[in-house]
């Protein structure tokens, strides 16, 4: 499940501080909702539900659900066999270090 405020305004540097801490900068994208369906297709997920909800009373962007899951082996749904040889792996294991260049969970960004 990927849920998120979607609109078009691509890339945007941001810097927010809560409960009085220090303001941290970070990267924003905002992508139109079937951007985002596209790019979950084009990493090899089948997309089996969206929500798209209106933006609430103060409330500048919309909120777009996504429902997807990876296809079964050897299924001829969309999205399957979409991901590159080798894609097949969970990720590093519990300690870790993040490999550099990958983006943070819940950040899709444009393939390039």
């Amino acid at each position: 499940m990927l849920v998120t405020r979607v609109g078009d305004t691509g890339h945007q540097r941001r810097t927010y501080g809560y409960g009085g801490g220090e303001p941290a900068a970070f990267d924003s994208y905002r992508l139109p909702a079937d951007r985002i369906a596209e790019l979950l297709e084009r990493a090899g997920f089948v997309v089996t539900g969206r929500t798209l909800q209106e933006p609430e009373a103060g409330a500048k962007r919309p909120v777009a659900g996504f429902l997807a899951r990876k296809p079964e082996a050897g299924s001829r749904e969309p999205g399957a066999g979409a991901r590159k040889p080798g894609a097949g792996s969970r990720g590093p294991g519990p300690g870790s270090r993040k490999p550099a260049g990958r983006s943070p969970p819940g950040v899709v960004r444009p393939a390039s």
